[in-house]
């Protein structure tokens, strides 16, 4: 099916294979983007374990778990539109690095001198 994607949905291939919309951003910070596949996992794992989630304090049944499933987004909108009203977000640190002034500046001193050396 997918080899068949440029002629059965061109506008999805484009977005895909053009556009580079082949990954999912959580935050604006630069080289943060994952695949959609680890992003899905990655929030429904932090979900299930987390204070709250499912598998704290309640149980584990097929029906438990598939009315958590089906109710994440409905909870996630609940929360997005609670901090914009209130201006309460939750802050993360830094967690690139690489992304620092001093690492950036060291990286641009580094090209240059391979540029020179070039």
């Amino acid at each position: 099916m997918i080899h068949e994607l440029p002629e059965t949905h061109p506008w999805l291939y484009e977005q895909f294979a053009v556009n580079g919309c082949h990954t999912v951003h959580r935050s604006d910070r630069p080289w943060t983007g994952i695949w959609t596949d680890l992003g899905i996992e990655q929030i429904l794992m932090w979900s299930l374990k987390s204070r709250g989630g499912l598998t704290r304090g309640r149980g584990f049944t097929e029906s438990v778990r598939l009315t958590w499933i089906y109710t994440m987004h409905q909870c996630a909108t609940v929360h997005n539109s609670m901090t914009t009203l209130t201006g309460v977000h939750q802050k993360t640190s830094e967690q690139y690095t690489e992304m620092g002034d001093s690492r950036v500046n060291r990286d641009m001193l580094d090209q240059k001198k391979v540029l020179a050396w070039l």
